[in-house]
């Protein structure tokens, strides 16, 4: 019986050898990166001022003809993704004044919405400080 239970217990050992778990990770590791192909948006003077806070929902009808902005270089595109990718959400609630809102358009057909404020933004619907060195890479200027 102890004869058996030993030869099961070598089996399974077997089964999960380095070779098996190395696939396993060739297979993650080939996963493609999701990268920015495309940044769609509208910009205004931050300078603008409004009776009451504009938000990411309200941008459009609030601001319709807007400076249209398009980014389709490469390096530029990298720049931005990296950026986005640091932002952090804010350490407490804040109200957000939007002035210009971006859609990043991912090569897996995939977006996220940025709405970016003079202090803080709306990444993904959470709130994150505005980072002015992403609003100079997207040509968005306070």
């Amino acid at each position: 019986m102890h004869y058996l239970l030993l030869l099961g217990l070598i089996g399974l050992i077997s089964c999960s050898s380095p070779d098996s778990i190395s696939g396993e990770q060739a297979t993650v590791a080939a996963t493609p990166q999701r990268e920015l192909v495309q940044v769609k948006g509208s910009t205004v003077s931050f300078r603008i001022s409004t009776f009451t806070s504009v938000s990411c929902i309200g941008y459009e009808r609030q601001f319709p003809n807007a400076t249209r902005l398009l980014i389709t270089d490469p390096t530029r595109l990298k720049r931005i993704q990296e950026r986005v990718e640091q932002l952090q959400p804010a350490r407490k609630e804040q109200g957000v004044d939007i002035r210009a809102k971006t859609v990043l358009l991912y090569n897996d057909h995939s977006s996220d919405t940025l709405c970016l404020g003079q202090f803080y933004s709306v990444h993904k619907g959470r709130i994150v400080p505005t980072d002015s060195v992403l609003n100079r890479l997207l040509g968005i200027g306070l």
